[in-house]
């Protein structure tokens, strides 16, 4: 197991990403790459009561094909903060720990922020608080494609299964009578569910790293 390990900026990360960044005595954020699209960059996934549901941030669409993360900016053309909101509420409101944070999550969700990085690093900070995990990650100076640190900038990705998230253990989920158990979801559904025991079950994650 190698001492630093490079994270992709997320949205709000699953729980492989969390994982990683709890586990690994080193954690780096990719701030120098460019933006990737249909990833967790600009997605999260929650559990609602039709099943997996992807909550994607809609962005400002430049010339540039090729947008650096840090100056991706986020797009307010429609209300896309409060059907997402209502869509968390809908998933979640049954579940343990909903109602004890909801004061903390409501206003940073609905803070309309200009860069899709800020949204990122304040659900990121939000997420650390509910665990009570002090935040503990630095940021690449420079884009590197083979850098010393375990890569997972491209590992991690909604359309690829981490090798060890079907062995995940299972937690209660609000809509487990309808759906099997879902792992890999974004932490909310961890922090609801389970509130700050969320942090010990993510240290108890297999990496297959």
């Amino acid at each position: 197991m190698k001492e630093k390990v490079l994270l992709p900026y997320a949205l709000l990360g699953n729980a492989t990403w969390f994982a990683h960044y709890l586990q690994y005595p080193e954690v780096e954020l990719e701030l120098k790459e460019h933006f990737v699209k249909q990833s967790y960059r600009s997605r999260s996934t929650i559990l609602g009561a039709n099943g997996a549901l992807d909550m994607i941030i809609p962005i400002e669409h430049g010339r540039k094909e090729r947008v650096p993360i840090d100056d991706v900016r986020i797009a307010y053309h429609h209300d896309w903060q409060r059907e997402q909101w209502q869509s968390l509420v809908s998933a979640y409101r049954a579940s343990p720990y909903f109602e004890y944070f909801e004061m903390d999550v409501e206003p940073v969700w609905h803070t309309k922020h200009e860069k899709l990085i800020d949204r990122s690093s304040a659900l990121l900070e939000l997420s650390l608080k509910l665990m009570r995990v002090k935040p503990r990650h630095t940021f690449t100076t420079q884009y590197e494609k083979q850098p010393e640190a375990l890569d997972l900038r491209d590992a991690i990705h909604p359309k690829k299964l981490w090798p060890t998230a079907a062995i995940y253990p299972k937690y209660s989920q609000v809509f487990e009578d309808r759906h099997p158990f879902t792992p890999d979801l974004c932490v909310f559904d961890l922090l609801f569910n389970m509130g700050p025991d969320a942090s010990e079950y993510l240290r108890s994650l297999p990496l297959n790293t």
